[in-house]
């Protein structure tokens, strides 16, 4: 067989620098019969298989780590597969009308009306669910009380006390995080 691509390289490389050898055979042929029963007629699934028997050592491939698949192997994920962005290529211009052409492109996944319920309920919802989830718990962004100093201007004394934070505010906190985390990608 000639098999090849970016991780069956990687694996080779890593065995080249390693310093071991690596001899690349297909499983046993009559094990694949058996691994049809077990998880049906996927190559992938043949060579999970056999590694979960001993007859190979490994398996290289970009395999989609199944709960079948866990229950009888141990993976190795090597990375993550970059996304690429391939467009037709056009003469640039530096025009009011293409920049708001490429940064209308960003909400061209959905439509209008679903951007309209996303901003307008789903993140207010989830704002609002946070602040519940999390007013007056210690250490949390929305405390129910806050201490503060005042200061007697006559005497100079200074008196420590709890003030109490309306709830209007830890509302527009919530509102606006919730924002900020879905434009930064970290909700």
């Amino acid at each position: 067989h000639d098999w090849g691509g970016p991780v069956v390289e990687f694996v080779q490389r890593a065995a080249l620098q390693g310093g071991f050898t690596m001899t690349v055979s297909a499983p046993p042929s009559w094990l694949r019969d058996e691994s049809k029963n077990f998880f049906g007629s996927s190559s992938f699934d043949y060579c999970v298989y056999a590694a979960s028997l001993g007859y190979v050592d490994l398996c290289v491939a970009a395999y989609t780590i199944t709960d079948k698949r866990a229950s009888v192997a141990t993976f190795f994920e090597t990375g993550a597969d970059p996304i690429y962005l391939i467009t037709f290529a056009t003469e640039p211009k530096t025009t009011w009308d293409t920049f708001v052409q490429s940064f209308l492109t960003i909400f061209q996944p959905f439509t209008t009306e679903c951007w309209i319920m996303i901003l307008l309920f789903c993140l207010p919802v989830l704002g609002l669910l946070m602040l519940f989830h999390e007013y007056d718990a210690p250490g949390s962004a929305y405390p129910r009380t806050v201490p503060m100093v005042v200061r007697n201007v006559r005497t100079g004394r200074r008196r420590y006390k709890s003030h109490k934070v309306k709830m209007f505010r830890h509302i527009f906190r919530s509102l606006y995080m919730a924002f900020l985390a879905f434009f930064q990608e970290s909700y």
